[in-house]
């Protein structure tokens, strides 16, 4: 295990330890979810908590983003919202949901796309422009879960730790839409120098929010492929391997 990742683990218990925070009244919940889709769940929480004959953590980046979530104060809930015959091109998303006066955030929620993961695609044309190609070598759906998982995380993570949670994502949503109507309202026209300096604000703001969740991803993605290598590529094959790796798996509180 990479020594920075062990100092991460051990801050994340000194912090359990001293935060003072109410436990019972904040983490990842799983309540949202029907019983069909807990199995799934338990798949991927098997992933996250696994942990070696040493007793760390198989996958220590992704467990210290699910231990900094259970430790933040806020509750998070895990939805996986059922296919409605359109793709949303996306395989996760992180929202903040208003309390019923809309000032402060009431809790956050974690949505995987299962279906959209399932069909990712890992040819070329799906590398990004920073060069990482997501599920690259993830043939086990709970791993490929697990990836987007933590990527939801460290945007659950930046966004809830900021003084004004909904003001971040809420700047971003008002800025685009303004920006693509005034486009829709010159369309034919040459965009002049406004719309380009905006058009490159807006993208300024997502790379602000999307950057530091990619880079959670593509540490992440490092821990699964391993964990798909030494497994083997058939996906039955995972479950067994982290079994096998841990003895025993990690249970939640």
């Amino acid at each position: 295990m990479a020594l920075r990742h062990r100092f991460a683990l051990l801050a994340a218990a000194f912090l359990i330890g001293c935060a003072g925070v109410d436990l019972r009244a904040a983490g990842i919940l799983a309540d949202r979810l029907t019983p069909r889709q807990l199995p799934i769940w338990r798949e991927i929480e098997t992933v996250v908590l696994a942990r070696d004959s040493s007793g760390f953590p198989i996958h220590p980046m992704l467990y210290s983003l699910w231990q900094q979530l259970e430790i933040s104060g806020y509750l998070v809930a895990i939805e996986f919202p059922e296919p409605k015959g359109v793709s949303s091109c996306s395989g996760g998303q992180f929202v903040v949901e208003k309390t019923s006066s809309g000032e402060t955030p009431g809790i956050g929620v974690i949505r995987l796309f299962l279906q959209d993961i399932d069909r990712a695609s890992t040819a070329e044309v799906a590398r990004r422009s920073d060069g990482f190609l997501p599920f690259q070598y993830l043939s086990s759906r709970p791993l490929r879960y697990a990836e987007v998982l933590g990527h939801e995380m460290a945007h659950a993570l930046q966004i809830l730790s900021r003084e004004d949670p909904l003001r971040l994502t809420g700047d971003l949503k008002q800025e685009a839409e303004r920006l693509l109507h005034d486009i829709c309202r010159h369309k034919g026209t040459a965009f002049h120098e406004e719309i380009r300096s905006r058009a490159k604000k807006v993208e300024l703001m997502r790379e602000a929010i999307e950057k530091p969740a990619r880079e959670a991803e593509a540490a992440v993605w490092r821990e699964l492929a391993a964990t798909q290598r030494a497994a083997g590529a058939r996906p039955s094959a995972v479950s067994v391997h982290l079994s096998r790796a841990s003895g025993e798996i990690g249970k939640r509180k």
